[in-house]
């Protein structure tokens, strides 16, 4: 996994999908799988193919129904596509699954946010700044 984060962290997503995908070609545990699917979610969200992504969630959801990341993924990439109820339950979800996962938190606070929701994106912000003050801060100044 060195070697493909390597490549997404300089933003060389094809390369990394290619490996993500001989990666997946081999004999994996469940948890790895997910690891794997993860990752190629994340980078075909990158490259801007979201169907895709949404699909590879859907796999996920299909091994670990209770994933949490899975769900935060599902949530973000619908709210992309246009689907933002659906999007928002995923993302409660999520902070259901795992109640102290910053970025399901914080990707809820955005999407309410653009869709000017601000009053109910407040809370969500305040509580990704608990969870994590560095990385919550400049969601929370989108309110003071």
């Amino acid at each position: 996994m060195e070697e493909i984060n390597n490549l997404i962290s300089n933003k060389l997503w094809n390369q990394a999908l290619d490996l993500l995908k001989e990666k997946l070609e081999a004999n994996l545990d469940i948890p790895e799988k997910i690891k794997i699917l993860n990752t190629m979610g994340f980078v075909n969200y990158q490259l801007g193919q979201y169907e895709t992504a949404l699909e590879i969630c859907q796999s996920v959801l299909e091994l670990d129904p209770k994933h949490a990341y899975g769900h935060k993924a599902m949530g973000t990439i619908l709210a992309k596509i246009g689907k933002t109820t659906e999007g928002i339950k995923h993302l409660l979800t999520s902070i259901k699954l795992a109640p102290s996962f910053f970025d399901a938190y914080h990707d809820l606070a955005l999407i309410l946010i653009k869709n000017k929701r601000h009053a109910e994106a407040k809370k969500w912000a305040q509580r990704a700044y608990q969870l994590d003050p560095i990385r919550g801060e400049k969601l929370v100044k989108n309110f003071y």
